[in-house]
């Protein structure tokens, strides 16, 4: 079998110069440099993933994990609170945001039924309310606080706008809770 015949059925520009060199006599393929033949790949810089890249300290991606560490401790003494997390409920069209009371006093703004509440998400900008049900009301809690027991509010995410990963800021009258991650 001729060898151009081998180079019409390889993939590799580089394999099909050398066989065309070849079938060409040895002599040509001493005299032609094969790095002119095959044009080579743009040189582009390899696809990380953020999990496989190293970024710097600076720019690190915010985890949940790493959000408590930071945040925690001035929400206990602030607050009276402890955030447990933001996180996508019924299929994804509802946010639930959870927190543990430490100290009711603190905690009681929290928990009145006046200040309204809401999620802002992070990327678009959008608020989202505590949906009211006709004969429910508002899904959220508005008894006295108890020390111990955890709370939560269920925020409405119409056309699943905030994704899980995504970023959030909880707003309860004066209080707000910025860069919560959704899990």
């Amino acid at each position: 079998m001729p060898l151009a015949w081998f180079a019409c059925c390889t993939s590799s520009p580089a394999a099909r110069a050398l066989i065309l060199l070849l079938a060409a006599g040895g002599a040509l393929a001493q005299e032609v440099n094969i790095d002119r033949l095959v044009s080579p790949a743009p040189a582009t810089a390899p696809l990380l993933s953020p999990a496989t890249a190293a970024p710097a300290a600076h720019s690190e991606p915010l985890t949940a994990q790493r959000w408590h560490q930071q945040h925690d401790l001035f929400y206990e003494r602030k607050w009276g609170i402890r955030i447990l997390g933001v996180r996508a409920v019924s299929s994804g069209w509802m946010l639930q945001w959870k927190y543990q009371v430490l100290d009711a006093n603190r905690a009681a703004p929290l928990l009145e039924k006046r200040s309204r509440a809401y999620v802002i998400d992070e990327a678009t900008d959008t608020r989202l309310a505590v949906p009211a049900m006709e004969n429910i009301g508002e899904l959220r809690q508005t008894p006295r606080p108890e020390e111990g027991r955890v709370y939560y509010m269920i925020f409405g995410n119409p056309n699943k706008l905030v994704p899980k990963g995504g970023r959030v800021d909880v707003v309860i009258g004066n209080f707000r809770a910025d860069g919560l991650l959704v899990e």
